[in-house]
């Protein structure tokens, strides 16, 4: 590494779980990582990134050595992949005996476990055990049970069927119940959960009783970053495909994981009622996940399969966001504000989302954005309408949710805020 990014002898080394790795994977957790990585490489800490992967392997990167972990057993168990963090506790053991293993290894005496959610739950065990030789910190965005409860409010039996409900009927009632155990034990056990918005610690506390002075609010910031080190085929093919649509068509764009709590099958039964009444539009559709066969089997049953393009995972979708004319998000829960609206935000897009949980904390009624009511198709259909076909709107919406972004999340505002979290523990 360059001199500038030397490590400070007097810095504690961080070990970062992250649950999926913040290098190459997709999802909020990984993205948020991947930039709080960063902030500790800037402070002069030794960052150890832990997290799930296809084999065990330790690679060098520019945000920290990585430490993939992972095992047979749970590749021969594909209940474990298929159902919601099942294999949360089985990772988490693999995380304690990378990260005592590198202890070991390393010497070290004194190191800080910072963790993301419920993939933090290796650091409780890493607490109990080396004591005072540990800071143990969690950022939280939202619980298992928050996650869950969304997600099953989202399913309609008529969009997906009645197997996909009460597969998340047993999710929330039974599995979303144990975790919450799990997640009781995190919060109580960490020295400090670092929050990002007032709904976070609003659950927080009425889940599980967590008091204030436990949980300290910081600054963030969101970067879109390339999750390849170059640039697929299918990378290439779809950016081909996509210039055509952006030279012809108004264009709408959601970029998240295609989970039941993002909306997606309000926002497919939205945009059928707008392509009825303007036929020069295309809905983008960026991202994995467990509904993403799902929401193309629903647009197809919709009749609306034509005009919307599901891409799948994208390593780089900033050229996609910087050409889409309007930012969709019709989220039913995020327990916080939405990592994807930021970095729409960031990039100056009009933007169309939910009264949900902290995203009314960044986006002001119809000066960052619109806000419509979440589960309601129409009140999204008729606010898509308005915005698509009114250009000074969208310039007003987008230009509105840049400045917002910048007065609010920066890389050196949550770097001060870091620095003075660690400082206090």
């Amino acid at each position: 590494m360059k001199s500038k990014k030397k490590f400070q002898k007097n810095k504690l080394p961080v070990f970062l779980i992250s649950g999926k790795s913040p290098v190459t994977k997709p999802g909020g957790y990984a993205a948020y990582s991947h930039n709080l990585a960063k902030v500790f490489i800037k402070l002069g800490h030794k960052v150890y990134i832990i997290a799930q992967g296809d084999k065990n392997n330790i690679t060098k990167t520019k945000i920290g050595d990585e430490h993939l972990v992972n095992s047979s057993l749970i590749d021969k168990l594909p209940f474990f992949k298929s159902l919601e963090l099942a294999a949360l506790p089985f990772f988490s053991y693999l995380f304690v005996k990378e990260i005592e293993k590198i202890i070991v290894k390393n010497k070290i005496d004194k190191f800080i476990v910072w963790g993301a959610g419920p993939w933090s739950y290796a650091g409780v065990s890493i607490k109990n055990k080396f004591k005072n030789r540990v800071k143990f910190i969690v950022s939280y965005f939202t619980t298992f049970p928050h996650e869950m409860r969304g997600s099953y409010n989202a399913i309609n039996v008529a969009d997906y069927g009645f197997v996909t409900k009460l597969k998340y009927f047993v999710v929330l009632n039974v599995v979303a119940k144990m975790y919450a155990r799990l997640e009781n034990s995190i919060v109580h056990t960490c020295d400090i959960v670092a929050c990002h918005y007032n709904s976070t610690k609003k659950i927080l506390k009425k889940e599980f009783s967590l008091p204030n002075k436990k949980m300290n609010k910081i600054a963030y910031y969101v970067e879109i970053f390339q999750r390849n080190d170059k640039k697929t085929k299918e990378d290439l093919k779809l950016e081909k495909s996509l210039s055509k649509v952006f030279k012809t068509k108004k264009t709408l764009v959601i970029i998240c994981r295609q989970d039941p709590r993002k909306g997606i099958n309000f926002l497919l039964r939205a945009f059928k009622t707008v392509r009825e009444k303007t036929d020069n539009i295309k809905l983008i559709m960026v991202g994995s996940g467990s509904m993403f066969k799902s929401n193309q089997k629903l647009a197809k049953k919709l009749g609306i399969s034509s005009d919307v393009i599901f891409t799948g995972f994208v390593s780089d979708f900033k050229t996609i966001l910087k050409k889409s004319d309007v930012f969709v998000f019709p989220a039913v829960e995020e327990g916080s504000g939405s990592l994807s609206i930021l970095e729409a935000m960031k990039e100056g897009k009009a933007i169309i989302t939910t009264k949900c949980d902290g995203i009314p904390e960044d986006i002001v009624n119809r000066k960052d954005g619109i806000l419509v009511p979440m589960l309601d198709e129409h009140s999204l259909s008729d606010a898509i309408l308005e915005v698509i076909n009114n250009p000074k709107l969208i310039k007003k919406l987008g230009n509105n949710a840049k400045k917002a972004y910048i007065s609010k999340f920066s890389f050196d505002y949550m770097k001060k805020d870091v620095e003075k979290l660690l400082s206090t523990i």
